[in-house]
């Protein structure tokens, strides 16, 4: 193809990613407490350790004195990557963020085109592709987790899979491995969802056995970069003793009315899907349109005898994508009915590390996705194709989408409190707290005081941070939590002393009236042990005394 025509697809898809996500180009310099704030925290971190202190990656300043602690959720290392050549023009994370997702839309559109194309269809059945893929409802509706946006490696990874299933080529096995490991190192569901998925399409998309010959060089890659990532969650997890449970793993699982639901901002199907709504993640329904492209596809497996393969590796990948998203329990309505696949493979630690089965929708959708553009081909009418597009992602309009709410709301054009400033010119590099640490659903009562905030403010400083934000909670956390509730107090002052930490950093608006009142009251009675090293307005900085 010409190269005008790949730049007149990627023009497109940079309009349709406005569109589709707006309000978030337009708003850059705003960002939410909760998941977006902390994915902003751990993008500047990784950007920060890669350029000037590799070995400090995983031992992020949060949760003190927890070693390896970036690797209690998802690193999101491999997409962090994509926010370095930002770094010329802008250091704010909140911003950097905000484009960054934006360029996950656009990168994984122009992957899952070049994939299609791989394939031999159509411009236009190709462009399909990559669009009903990048902008399907069920990523459009998550745009707080960059974990789950980060799918720009993955349609990579299957471009060179299909180049090796063909002809087995020792390239084309080691690039499959490559992107394999960096989507891993995207969102690392993607690698150990995938080892259960897509097993029995590989095996129907192989073209021959003797392919097999040069697999162990694509192994070998991919195990380069799984296999360090693994390490690394084992060393954070392992001082926890930390498991997820099955009825954990089966609440963030699709029932089977997800299959027929989509998130509450869809435009199309939110309102008539909302009772069939569970958990944002298992949202599974891609909408009439694509399904009925897709049928159109499988139902053309015995006439189309040389795109047959394809259309049932691709069939295979949606079903046992769909299977697995149900989780160990299959259920209707809050009833289980049966148990599920995935039950058989938690038999197997590896597996038990998933929380979220419902995130194998990304390989639902992907197989939906080159089933609905296989489809598409096989419209005659030009006009009739263009329209069947747009009606697909009219299905999938999501926008203008819900990613800012006013009262959770952050904004890189404020100045920087002047606390921070003052603690980044502080000497040496001893450990911080900020109170007051509110309970988990505190996000929700005073959005600008939760820790996902604090570890966003963090990057001015870089201090090690005893606060912490993740999917897993330490249980020493939540002692502490429990110990500074009534700060200030003796048993509260030793365990931060213990602990290393030099500063608490008391936000007096983060507090209730009479808890504020009692803070002030009780405060010159620690005179001793706490010194009022800073005040700015509500924010006190004080110094623990050494006895």
């Amino acid at each position: 193809m010409s190269l005008k025509s790949h730049a007149s697809a990627a023009l497109l898809y940079a309009a349709l990613t406005v569109v589709m996500t707006w309000p978030l180009a337009g708003r850059l310099n705003l960002i939410e407490a909760g998941d977006s704030s902390y994915f902003a925290w751990v993008m500047a971190w990784t950007t920060r350790a890669l350029l000037h202190d590799p070995l400090s990656l995983p031992h992020a300043n949060t949760l003190h004195p927890l070693r390896y602690a970036l690797f209690l959720d998802e690193p999101i290392v491999a997409t962090s990557v994509l926010s370095l050549p930002l770094r010329v023009l802008t250091s704010d994370p909140i911003v950097t963020l905000n484009v960054v997702r934006l360029l996950t839309f656009f990168l994984s559109a122009l992957g899952v085109r070049a994939l299609a194309l791989s394939l031999g269809l159509s411009p236009l059945a190709a462009f399909a592709a990559g669009a009903l893929f990048s902008f399907s409802s069920n990523r459009v509706s998550s745009p707080a987790h960059l974990s789950v946006l980060g799918t720009q490696f993955l349609p990579l990874y299957f471009l060179f899979l299909h180049r090796w299933t063909r002809d087995g080529s020792v390239r084309a096995a080691g690039l499959a491995g490559l992107f394999f490991g960096l989507s891993a190192w995207a969102c690392g569901y993607q690698a150990l969802l995938a080892a259960a998925v897509l097993p029995i399409p590989i095996l129907i998309l192989m073209e021959r056995p003797a392919v097999l010959r040069s697999a162990p060089v694509g192994i070998a890659v991919a195990l380069a970069f799984l296999l360090p990532l693994r390490w690394m969650h084992k060393q954070a997890l392992a001082p926890l003793h930390y498991e997820r449970t099955a009825s954990e793993t089966a609440f963030f699982s699709a029932p089977l009315e997800g299959s027929f639901s989509t998130s509450a901002s869809n435009r199309v199907w939110g309102a008539m899907t909302e009772n069939l709504r569970s958990i944002v993640e298992g949202d599974l329904f891609q909408g009439v349109t694509v399904l009925a492209l897709a049928a159109m596809a499988v139902l053309s497996v015995k006439s189309d005898a040389r795109r047959r393969r394809v259309i049932l590796g691709y069939a295979a990948l949606a079903a046992c994508a769909w299977l697995v998203a149900l989780g160990p329990e299959v259920r209707l309505f809050g009833r289980t009915l049966f148990p599920g696949p995935f039950s058989w493979l938690r038999e197997f630690e590896v597996f038990r590390m998933i929380r979220v089965p419902a995130r194998a929708s990304v390989f639902l959708c992907l197989g939906l996705s080159i089933l609905a553009a296989l489809g598409l081909d096989r419209v005659r009418r030009p006009g009739w194709r263009a329209a069947l597009l747009i009606l697909a992602l009219a299905e999938a309009l999501a926008a203008p989408l819900s990613v800012i709410a006013a009262d959770r709301c952050i904004n890189a054009f404020d100045p920087v409190p002047p606390l921070y400033l003052w603690l980044k010119d502080q000497p040496g590099n001893q450990a911080v707290v900020e109170l007051p640490i509110l309970p988990n659903d505190g996000l929700f009562q005073r959005p600008r005081f939760d820790d996902s905030v604090y570890l966003l403010r963090s990057t001015t400083h870089w201090k090690p941070l005893v606060n912490g934000y993740a999917g897993i909670e330490p249980a020493a956390y939540g002692k502490v939590r429990e110990a500074v509730k009534d700060f200030p107090t003796d048993e509260s002052i030793a365990l931060l002393r213990s602990m290393g930490v030099r500063h608490v950093l008391v936000h007096l608006r983060g507090f209730g009236p009479n808890r504020r009142q009692a803070i002030e009251e009780r405060l010159p009675g620690f005179g001793a042990r706490l010194r009022t090293a800073a005040r700015f307005g509500d924010d006190l900085a004080l110094e623990i005394v050494d006895p």
